[in-house]
């Protein structure tokens, strides 16, 4: 009879090991699929973000392309306003070198005149 006893409390102590052993596993499993479902959802988020990110460093890349371009295209434009300024100023000053200089001839030739008694028209200068 021990025997026997003994055999139905080890079958006992069996039944409630798997028993444990279903529950925890069952646990387990949930735990693990939710755990799944999270680093899923994680995973996503982290691809739609990333996809964000490249779409809006693809979109700083093509702006700043654009402000380089621009940049460059003032640079060139101030290059040429400063060459053509360089040159006006250029022109002004044989504009003014000439005009002293006739200026000076003018005087001359009325001093001439006035020396050799000449009736002498005043001339004014316009500017």
């Amino acid at each position: 009879m021990c025997t026997l006893t003994v055999t139905r409390l080890k079958t006992n102590e069996l039944r409630d090991l798997q028993e444990e052993y279903q529950k925890n596993k069952q646990h387990y499993d949930e735990h693990t699929h939710d755990l799944s479902t999270k680093l899923k959802t994680i995973t996503d988020r982290h691809r739609e973000s990333t996809t964000s990110l490249n779409n809006d460093i693809k979109l700083k890349k093509q702006q700043i392309e654009q402000y380089t371009q621009q940049i460059e295209q003032i640079l060139s434009e101030k290059v040429q306003l400063e060459n053509e300024r360089n040159d006006l100023q250029r022109q002004c000053r044989v504009k003014d070198t000439i005009t002293a200089d006739l200026e000076v001839q003018i005087r001359n030739l009325q001093r001439e005149l006035t020396s050799n008694n000449y009736p002498i028209i005043n001339i004014e200068v316009v500017e």
